[in-house]
């Protein structure tokens, strides 16, 4: 559904990282410009990749060490620069101001704790951020404790905006009054599913709990199985 897509084919080869694509700052600067030249209203998504193995970052690393866990930290530092100069070359653009930005994840990381498996709940905890002028004064500067995912990010936003958000069945508004909290994730051959109380990892490959913590029954059991089901089926 996106109109236009900006890849690496953009950009000079210069400003390649080792493997991947083009490093963060200047995939944020052609944004920047693009936005600015872009007819309003508009939804644009930037993904960034300098985070990625094998760390490699065209500025002086800030942390000195060479352990694979200070490696991407140091990428996070980089992203994170990256990410405020564009703020800063944005914030006097005529669209800033009527802007609402989500900051997420698009999946976790075992550093720089050094998970050793692949379905430890920790690895799945990403950040969330929403911000901008248009955001409600209620919500400004407010940390949310209420436990959501990916597929909440379309109802939050739409029902933000005063629009039907029906047709994302598997979505909730993380910033409503009354709402569940709760999150799905799905590694290799099984589920997580996590709410207030309950952290469970079931294994589809063996057909058993892998992992647990707080009260579990089989109803969650049969609920994450729903929702792999539900979302898989469809994609």
């Amino acid at each position: 559904g996106f109109d236009n897509i900006v890849d690496i084919r953009n950009f000079p080869s210069a400003y390649r990282g080792l493997k991947w694509g083009v490093s963060d700052h200047y995939v944020f600067e052609r944004m920047s410009q693009d936005l600015t030249m872009a007819r309003q209203p508009f939804f644009s998504c930037i993904l960034t990749l300098s985070s990625h193995e094998p760390y490699d970052i065209p500025m002086e690393p800030f942390i000195k060490s060479k352990t694979i866990p200070d490696l991407f930290r140091n990428t996070v530092y980089y992203t994170d620069w990256s990410l405020s100069r564009f703020i800063h070359l944005s914030e006097n653009q005529s669209w800033y101001a009527n802007t609402l930005f989500v900051l997420t994840a698009d999946h976790g990381n075992p550093l720089p704790k050094q998970y050793s498996t692949n379905y430890d709940p920790g690895r799945f905890k990403i950040p969330i951020i929403i911000f901008g002028k248009p955001l409600k004064q209620e919500y400004k500067a407010k940390q949310m404790d209420i436990i959501g995912s990916h597929t909440d990010i379309a109802n939050t936003l739409l029902q933000g905006l005063g629009l039907n958000g029906d047709a994302f069945r598997y979505s909730k508004n993380l910033l409503a009054d009354s709402v569940s909290s709760g999150a799905f994730y799905t590694f290799d051959n099984g589920f997580g599913f996590i709410n207030s109380t309950t952290r469970l990892v079931f294994d589809h490959t063996g057909n058993r709990m892998m992992y647990t913590e707080g009260p579990v029954n089989d109803s969650l059991i049969v609920l994450g199985k729903h929702l792999l089901q539900g979302t898989f089926k469809p994609y």
